[in-house]
């Protein structure tokens, strides 16, 4: 979900550049409406793929990582310790 806007932006960013050429080009519209469709599709394609990579190494990191309000063992034990020496 964090990732929601990224495929949008990856593809309208290139639109702009690819509109922006076109205008300072001469292009004539039709030929401009073709190169457009053919680089939002592509960039379409490039930002789904991207951002399938992306949220796979997120996922992939989070599992990794331990669970919130759980304490990896080793700070367990050093929980464990401090307790016994501030008791004796």
């Amino acid at each position: 979900m964090k990732l929601r806007w990224l495929r949008p932006f990856v593809v309208l960013t290139a639109a702009l550049i690819v509109c922006i050429s076109n205008i300072i080009a001469k292009r004539p519209v039709v030929e401009s409406l073709i190169l457009l469709l053919v680089v939002i599709i592509v960039f379409f394609i490039i930002g789904s793929i991207g951002t399938s990579i992306i949220d796979h190494t997120m996922n992939a990191v989070s599992k990794n990582d331990p669970q919130e309000g759980e304490a990896p063992e080793d700070e367990e034990e050093q929980q464990e310790e401090a307790t016994e020496e501030s008791e004796t």
